[in-house]
């Protein structure tokens, strides 16, 4: 299906398929995060939002000299800056332009800025004149980079629904590279959020097929907001270089934990109807864990420390299953982040080995074969 590569983003070469960790600026320690998690979770691409920027805190230390290891701990990771278009989806106009979007991310010291585009619900009536203010967006940002050659790389996004939508503007994004001399890197596919979040999956593995095929082949291919960890192996699938997902910390709020090729776990008690049918929950999740710890080697770590938590055992793992329970409030938000996140990263390397040893197949359908993900696989694979 695909073979091993290399991408550059900035100074970084990293190997796809790869995760880039969406991060809302505050979440440490505003949403339950003890501390930055991208070194206990071994986390390779990082994830940012220019619109967090325009939140008063976080301007003034923009202006004051925003420094990306200093307030974010970045580490040796590229880091790309998306426009903040997704607070923008319902909207019916954009109140931001472009190039004020690319002097906040060109201030961030990041390595990838993502052009201000316009996503469309599946159902928007005003489909068209979205893709148009994207392209629209797509010049001007071509026109701005080439009067202030900032030190940052541009990603355009391509939406649509239809093939024809897709040719119209990859066609027109590679016309306008041409036109302003800009060296595409990478590319966005947009617009696929609410189709994840809708099992729309067949229909956003075509997106992401069809333009994969549009583009040339050295063209790095980025999906945005993936959600889960299955939907994100079903973006690698379709022909995805990377994905970004906020969903690791969204849903340890929302006191869900993941494991690789199974739905989330609900770790509270007081939702379910009866004790029994939380006890049987649970007992899915921790028979899942010890399997892939017996048939894969899967490890977890103590999320305060970054030791290994040694998974010898059932008890054991019902052990740690039990750290990522609330009974009552959100006490273990950083546990469950921490966990999720971990599974994502794991994820996307078990997907490089995989290519690297020509069984990607095999595995993808290992992964999500008994999923409402295997028929959009199928599809894929045809």
């Amino acid at each position: 299906m695909r073979q091993p590569r290399e991408t550059q983003f900035g100074t970084y070469r990293l190997h796809p398929p790869l995760l880039f960790a969406s991060y809302r600026l505050g979440d440490v320690t505003g949403a339950g995060l003890r501390f930055f998690p991208w070194d206990i979770t071994g986390v390779e691409a990082l994830l940012i939002n220019a619109y967090d920027f325009t939140r008063p805190k976080f301007r003034r230390l923009l202006e004051a000299g925003w420094n990306l290891q200093a307030h974010l701990r970045s580490g040796a990771r590229p880091v790309m800056v998306d426009s903040g278009a997704y607070y923008f989806i319902r909207k019916a106009r954009i109140d931001i332009t472009p190039e004020a979007v690319l002097h906040i991310q060109w201030a961030s010291g990041a390595d990838v800025a993502v052009v201000l585009d316009h996503p469309f619900l599946p159902e928007a009536p005003d489909r068209a004149e979205r893709i148009q203010r994207t392209l629209a967006n797509t010049e001007r940002a071509f026109a701005y980079c080439k009067e202030i050659a900032p030190t940052v790389s541009l990603m355009p996004v391509v939406h649509g629904a239809t093939e024809e939508e897709l040719q119209y503007c990859v066609a027109s994004i590679l016309r306008l590279a041409e036109r302003y001399k800009v060296q595409l890197q990478c590319i966005g596919v947009g617009s696929l959020a609410p189709l994840a979040r809708r099992g729309g999956g067949r229909h956003a593995v075509r997106v992401i097929s069809t333009v994969r095929r549009l583009l040339p082949a050295d063209i790095h291919l980025h999906c945005f907001s993936m959600g889960s960890a299955l939907n994100m192996l079903l973006a690698f699938a379709a022909g995805a270089d990377s994905v970004d997902s906020q969903s690791w910390i969204v849903s340890a709020g929302l006191k869900l934990a993941q494991l690789p090729g199974r739905y989330v776990w609900r770790a509270a008690p007081r939702e379910y109807p009866t004790p029994e049918a939380f006890n049987r929950a649970l007992e899915g999740f921790v028979n899942h864990l010890w399997r892939l710890v017996n048939e894969e080697g899967f490890g977890v770590r103590h999320w305060d420390t970054g030791e290994a938590f040694p998974l010898d055992s059932m008890s054991a793992c019902r052990a740690y299953a039990e750290m990522l329970i609330d009974p009552q409030g959100n006490a273990h938000v950083h546990w469950r982040a921490c966990h999720n996140l971990w599974v994502y990263a794991y994820e996307a390397r078990a997907t490089r080995a995989a290519i690297h040893a020509d069984c990607l197949e095999a595995f993808l359908q290992r992964r999500l074969c008994g999923t409402r993900y295997y028929a959009a696989l199928k599809e894929v694979l045809k």
